[in-house]
């Protein structure tokens, strides 16, 4: 009789901390999501924006829906890979199950893409606490060894634990969002050249350049190149963005380049979406690599545009590739090349409806 006491007595404690778990799970998820807002993918979108923090820093998705009158949502996982970008709208798509849509899908699709030192997978540990919610089980499940799963199929509370430098490098993404929130109305009150309407202006040594190009939003020259800045006239903070972006390179990785083949076969499949691939801004740092980058992962990124519901958009790199004064960092731009940025993009939306239409 002892033991059989004992035996209950110990599954009642089981019982109660699973659940006790369940619930604070429960209570504790919405706190979760509020990093990453995953659960975004639940509902449907007019436009859905999917990335990295590029696209975060890069593009204010909220103007762009105020100004063009479109349900704009944007769901961005700091260093996600295409991997990850593939099974982020893959996941979006079936929560949307039979309906109708149509929906359209901007993924972010830069020059770096396809090389994995560029784009390490880092994020699904920071992601686990999505898996009991029912987003990206597949992908998240896949990623765990057998310890792991044991211990996040009992424990679901668990899986909420993010790595502190992710919610730290999360924190440092939004800073882009922030401060174009905060001085992005101020800024365009300000009269004249400091108005961020227009478009930033470039500096001398690139007008040849911008004059050799194609005008905003349209196809850009293959060819077109831009003299380098002479010494005096370079921006001091050019040789710490080579140094830090030496190690990259613009390649295409068998992995990244598997995925995203993939994705497209995806969309091609599915009548309801149109999917635009928008090369999201990197600063020229190597003239050598953009010749590398045209004739290799251009390519890659232009071949399924011959299906009519895939577009690749790039936008005028004399603007958004060659002027440092629009950048944060090599890769990410400050407020004023965020407004630039968001107002070329908003106007090829307003475009692509009136086309449609």
């Amino acid at each position: 009789m002892i033991w059989r006491r004992r035996a209950l007595h110990g599954l009642a404690f089981v019982l109660l901390l699973l659940g006790v778990d369940r619930l604070a799970y429960i209570a504790a998820f919405p706190q979760f999501d509020r990093v990453l807002h995953l659960t975004k993918l639940e509902k449907a979108h007019e436009i859905l924006i999917v990335g990295s923090s590029h696209v975060l820093w890069d593009l204010d998705h909220k103007w762009a829906a105020n100004q063009s009158g479109r349900k704009i949502e944007m769901v961005s996982v700091p260093g996600a890979n295409m991997d990850l970008r593939r099974h982020l709208v893959q996941d979006y798509l079936k929560h949307q199950g039979d309906s109708a849509g149509p929906f359209v899908i901007v993924m972010e699709a830069d020059k770096y893409s396809f090389d994995s030192k560029r784009y390490p997978e880092a994020a699904p540990n920071a992601m686990l606490g999505y898996y009991h919610h029912g987003i990206l089980r597949e992908f998240l499940w896949g990623r765990l060894d057998q310890n792991q799963r044991i211990l996040n199929s009992l424990l679901h509370v668990r899986s909420l634990n993010q790595p502190f430098v992710f919610i730290g490098a999360r924190v440092y993404d939004r800073a882009g969002e922030i401060l174009s929130n905060l001085f992005g109305p101020l800024l365009r009150l300000l009269p004249g050249d400091s108005d961020p309407a227009a478009v930033p202006q470039l500096p001398p040594w690139m007008q040849a350049a911008a004059n050799e190009t194609a005008q905003p939003g349209t196809q850009q020259s293959e060819t077109a190149q831009a003299a380098p800045p002479t010494d005096s006239a370079e921006d001091p903070r050019l040789a710490k963005w080579r140094e830090q972006y030496a190690e990259y390179d613009v390649r295409v990785d068998p992995e990244p380049a598997r995925a995203f083949q993939e994705l497209i076969e995806f969309v091609q499949a599915d009548p309801r979406v149109r999917l635009i691939l928008l090369d999201t801004p990197n600063f020229l740092l190597f003239p050598g690599r953009e010749e590398r980058f045209n004739r290799e992962v251009r390519a890659v990124l232009q071949e399924p545009t011959s299906h009519e519901r895939i577009e690749y958009w790039r936008f005028d790199r004399a603007v958004f590739e060659l002027d440092p004064t629009i950048f944060a960092d090599a890769s990410h731009l400050n407020v004023p090349g965020r407004i630039a940025f968001t107002q070329e993009f908003t106007r090829r939306v307003k475009e692509m409806y009136a086309i449609s239409q």
